[in-house]
């Protein structure tokens, strides 16, 4: 990728970081109206992604079981 293109992509890419630099305000925001110190936040949400993962794996496993009982059928 040159340099020309480079700028077009980085161009490109602004309106998106500006949206996530809002989103993250939004987020410091609601932060600080819970009134919580933030280790208890991230905290909190790891425990909300480590579930979401752990259905993840255990559907990903599930199909695996599936298509494995499909091919002794066959």
């Amino acid at each position: 990728m040159n340099k020309k293109e480079m700028k077009a992509k980085a161009k490109d890419l602004k309106p998106i970081e500006n949206e996530l630099l809002q989103i993250n305000a939004e987020i410091e925001d609601i932060i600080g109206k819970l009134g919580l110190p933030r280790e208890v936040v991230a905290q909190l949400l790891l425990q909300r992604e480590i579930v979401i993962l752990n259905k993840q794996i255990n559907d990903l496993l599930e199909a695996i079981r599936n298509a494995q009982k499909t091919q002794l059928q066959s």
